[in-house]
């Protein structure tokens, strides 16, 4: 299934997007690795309907980080679960 979320930004006339990236370091220590996908800027107060052309939820790893491009330091580490488990 192909990388789709709605994308929130709730900061009135602020840009801010998603970059998902491969997990480098630990959890507790993360950083980006290379680029997944990138979702464009969206300026708030705004909701986007984001999908990744040509990128799965299969091919995440386990774990992965995810940034926002004009705000570094807003980011995290995210975990992919099955749901059909």
């Amino acid at each position: 299934e192909t990388i789709s979320f709605v994308f929130q930004n709730l900061q009135p006339q602020i840009p801010h997007n998603v970059v998902i990236t491969l997990l480098e370091g630990t959890p507790d220590d993360p950083r980006a690795g290379e680029v997944i996908t990138e979702s464009t800027l969206i300026s708030g107060v705004s909701d986007e309907y984001f999908v990744a052309e040509g990128a799965t939820w299969a091919d995440l790893p386990e774990q992965w980080y995810f940034f926002c491009r004009v705000h570094a330091n807003m980011n995290g580490v995210g975990t992919v679960i099955n749901a059909a488990g």
